[in-house]
């Protein structure tokens, strides 16, 4: 590893400085100022990519410096990766929202919507924070924006099955699948048929599950609405075909969970609870 920044300074020699001022290791604050001074002079030469990892060494010493952040951002925005700066935006909003610094968070979560605009985790983010300053009208005008979403999905605009194939690891398309996916399971919770068609039209995934391991399914066979439960089955069978979807072993493994909710509340009714 070389010991010397590019600006010339030698990690040794700062090191060294220290010792002389009597600055105790664990103080970082000049440390972060030497990084800081080098990220600028990087960034000054167009010297873009060491600059990126000058200012990210700055955030592992000072993960609360919002400058740092915002510089990062734009530094990704320059170099053609404005996913990257949709990151570093939105990790800047959480930590000012986890303040409490509410108007710093919105405009860190304007700055990520801007770069990411079918993002609709973040716009849902920005609309939250919109709501907590009581600026409703903006809060409309982003659940606008999130419905848009979703009516590009379901018109095509935005390849909704593409991103399902292409995009399974991808942390800038997956909120967009996981959203309709929510939506599905909302629909089915509610025993919405018409919801539940809409959201099947968009391509949601019959199988996913939510943060608490249920699926589409598990709610259909919870309220035993054989109807959308014929609606998953058949959407499954659309999706996958041919494929080894077996619909036999799903029906019993849907008889299963039948079962398993008539003894639960049978035990429930006989215990008082």
């Amino acid at each position: 590893m070389d010991a010397k920044g590019t600006d010339g300074h030698s990690v040794l020699d700062l090191i060294e400085y220290k010792q002389r001022l009597r600055v105790p290791v664990h103080d970082t604050t000049l440390d972060r100022a030497v990084h800081f001074h080098r990220a600028r002079v990087l960034e000054a030469r167009g010297q873009f990519d060491d600059a990126i990892q000058a200012y990210k060494k700055v955030l592992e010493l000072a993960p609360q410096d919002s400058v740092a952040y915002a510089r990062l951002a734009n530094l990704y925005v320059q170099r053609g990766a404005p996913r990257a700066a949709v990151v570093v935006y939105v990790a800047l909003a959480e930590m000012q929202a986890e303040a409490e610094r509410w108007e710093k968070a919105a405009l860190a979560y304007e700055k990520a919507a801007e770069l990411a605009r079918d993002d609709s985790e973040v716009h849902t983010a920005l609309r939250d924070v919109y709501i907590k300053l009581g600026r409703l009208r903006d809060a409309s005008k982003v659940q606008d924006r999130i419905d848009g979403i979703l009516k590009e999905i379901e018109t095509g605009e935005i390849d909704y099955e593409s991103l399902q194939m292409a995009g399974g690891g991808d942390e800038y398309t997956q909120p967009m699948v996981r959203l309709v996916n929510a939506l599905l399971v909302d629909a089915v919770k509610r025993q919405d048929v018409a919801a539940v068609t809409a959201q099947l039209k968009r391509r949601a995934d019959v199988s996913a599950r939510q943060p608490d391991g249920a699926t589409a399914l598990h709610w259909a066979a919870h309220h035993d609405d054989l109807t959308i439960v014929d609606l998953l089955v058949r959407a499954a069978e659309t999706v996958l075909g041919p494929c080894g979807y077996d619909t036999a072993k799903l029906h019993r493994y849907l008889d299963m969970i039948r079962k398993q909710e008539a003894e639960a509340r049978t035990f429930a009714r006989n215990t008082g609870l």
